[in-house]
C-alpha cells in the first residue's frame, strides 16, 4: 500500500497535492499520525500551513516550473494527487471545458511525467465516480468494469485524465492507481455536504425516507482508530442517523463525527466539529501564532 509505513519508509517519502485541501488534510493528517514522512503542495502557505516545514507552496501546478517539480519530487516514492479542479453545480468561467483540461489533464500529465523521471514507484490519481456516469445500472453499483459515460466538462476531463496516464504508465513502467471516488464528507466539507449537515442541524424534516435510491459516500478516515470507542457502523446521533437514510449500505458513517485537531492531527470523539477545536492549548497556541505571523507577513 502507498500509505503503508513499512514500504513507504523505504525508499523516500509521498508526496501529497492539494494538500490544503478538503481530501488533502485528511490524507496528510493521516500520514502524520502514521510516522510516514510526507510533503504537502499547496498554492501558497495559509495559516494553516504556514508554521508546517512539510508543507511546500508551488504555485499553479499549470504553470510550476519544470526545476520545481524536479525539487519537489526528488527521491519522493509515491504521489497522491488530489489537487485539480472541482466540479461546480453553477460554473461561471467563460470556457468550463479548457480550464478543466488545463487543470486537471495538462498539470496532471506535467506532475506525472515528472514523476516518472524522478524514479517515483507509485503514482495514485484522486479520479472521479462521475467518469462512470450520473447514475448506476438498477440493482448494483457501478463496477470498475462498466464503460465510462462521463457526461459533463469536469467527468470528461478527469476520464481524459485517467487515459493519459495509462498511456504514460505504459511509456515509462510507473505504476499507477486511479480512484474513481464518490462524494465526500467529513469535517469541514464544503458544497452540498455542508449544505445537507446544515439542514440536518436545524432539525428541518428531510425527505428522504420515500426516496427510492441510494448513493455511495466516502468519508475522512480516522487517523487514530479508538477501537470500540469508535462505534463502527452504528449512528451516534440524529445526524449520523439521516445520513444513513442516504446510504444505508455506507460504511463508517460515525466518522462525520470524529474531530481531527488542525494542528497536530490528532482525532477525538465528539459530536460536532467547529471551526476552530484543538485537542489541548499547546495546539491552540502553535496555530494562533502562526495565523498571526502569516496575517502580519501579509500587512509587510
Amino acid at each position: 500500500m502507498v500509505l503503508s509505513p513499512a514500504r513507504a519508509a523505504l525508499t523516500g517519502p509521498v508526496v501529497v497535492t492539494g494538500a490544503d485541501g478538503f481530501a488533502g488534510r485528511a490524507v496528510c493528517a493521516h500520514l502524520r499520525a502514521a510516522g510516514i514522512p510526507f510533503r504537502g503542495l499547496v498554492r501558497a502557505l495559509s495559516p494553516f500551513t504556514a508554521a508546517r516545514p512539510d508543507m511546500l507552496p508551488v504555485g499553479d501546478l499549470v504553470t510550476v516550473s519544470p526545476a520545481t517539480l524536479t525539487n519537489v519530487l526528488r527521491d519522493a516514492h509515491a504521489v497522491v494527487h488530489l489537487a485539480g479542479r472541482v466540479h461546480a453545480m453553477r460554473d461561471d468561467a467563460a470556457d468550463p471545458v479548457s480550464e478543466f483540461r488545463a487543470a486537471n489533464v495538462a498539470a496532471t500529465e506535467r506532475l506525472a511525467r515528472a514523476a516518472a523521471a524522478a524514479g517515483v514507484a507509485h503514482f495514485v490519481f484522486a479520479s472521479s465516480v462521475k467518469v462512470n456516469g450520473e447514475s448506476a445500472p438498477p440493482e448494483r453499483a457501478f463496477r470498475e468494469s462498466d464503460p465510462p459515460d462521463p457526461r459533463d466538462a469536469y467527468a470528461i476531463s478527469k476520464w481524459e485524465a485517467e487515459c493519459m496516464l495509462g498511456d504514460v504508465s505504459r511509456s515509462t513502467s510507473m505504476p499507477v492507481t486511479v480512484l474513481r471516488l464518490p462524494l465526500m464528507y467529513g469535517p469541514r466539507a464544503k458544497a452540498n455536504v455542508a449544505r445537507l449537515t446544515e439542514a440536518i442541524a436545524s432539525g428541518m424534516p428531510l425527505p428522504l425516507a420515500r426516496i427510492d435510491n441510494r448513493r455511495s459516500l466516502q468519508g475522512t478516515v480516522c487517523s487514530q482508530q479508538a477501537g470500540d470507542e469508535r462505534g463502527e457502523n452504528r449512528t451516534h446521533d440524529i445526524q449520523c442517523a439521516q445520513l444513513a437514510q442516504i446510504a444505508p449500505n455506507g460504511a463508517y458513517l460515525c466518522d462525520y463525527h470524529f474531530h481531527r485537531c488542525w494542528e497536530c492531527g490528532h482525532c477525538s470523539a465528539v459530536l460536532t466539529c467547529e471551526e476552530d477545536e484543538y485537542c489541548s492549548a499547546v495546539c491552540a497556541q502553535a496555530y494562533a501564532e502562526a495565523e498571526a505571523a502569516a496575517e502580519q507577513e501579509l500587512e509587510e
